[in-house]
Formats: C-alpha cells, sequence, structure tokens
C-alpha cells in the first residue's frame, strides 16, 4: 500500500471536521495498538483556500484505509520531511520521511 492524502477545506476546518478526524483516527489506531509504522502528518497548502492536507503512512492507510476512501482519499508521493507535522502517531514515525 502506498501513501494517502485527505484534504481538507477552510470550511472544513473552521467547522472542526479536521479535528474530529484526526481525534477518530488516534482513537482507533490506539485500539490497534499504535503500530510502529501507522503515522499521519499534516501541511497546510501553500495556497489562497487555507487547505490543510493529511498525509498517511503505508501501514496507517492499511489500517484506516476504508474510512481514508470514504473521507476521498488519494494515493499520493510521500511528503517532504521538512513541510509536515506529526498529526497522529510516535515521534519515531519521523523516521517513515527518510529518503
Amino acid at each position: 500500500m502506498s501513501w494517502y492524502k485527505i484534504i481538507f477545506t477552510r470550511e472544513q476546518i473552521q467547522a472542526g471536521e479536521q479535528l474530529r478526524f484526526i481525534n477518530e483516527v488516534s482513537e482507533l489506531l490506539k485500539r490497534a495498538g499504535a503500530p510502529q509504522g501507522a503515522a499521519v502528518f499534516g501541511d497546510s497548502l501553500p495556497d489562497e483556500n487555507w487547505r490543510v492536507a493529511e498525509y498517511f503512512s503505508p501501514e496507517a492507510a492499511r489500517l484506516l484505509n476504508i474510512l481514508i476512501l470514504r473521507r476521498g482519499g488519494i494515493a499520493c508521493e510521500k511528503p517532504a520531511r521538512e513541510s509536515v507535522a506529526l498529526s497522529v502517531g510516535r515521534q519515531t514515525a519521523w523516521e517513515l520521511l527518510n529518503p
């Protein structure tokens, strides 16, 4: 499985949808035992629309596939380490972004 991303619009962010979704993802990954390779990284997209992308590691995407697809998630490239923040996962998840 590859990396996946979900993009949240400014309206969705203002309505709290992104935060609720991240909290749900965090809870689901905790219930799954917080697997080492399961992580979500967030990135503010550099445009005038104030969108945010949440990137799911391959392991997180495997565990949360149905949830990601229901939210319109799409396969993508691994995000650049310097442009993201860890939204959900262990601190060791940063290693997933190494070249």
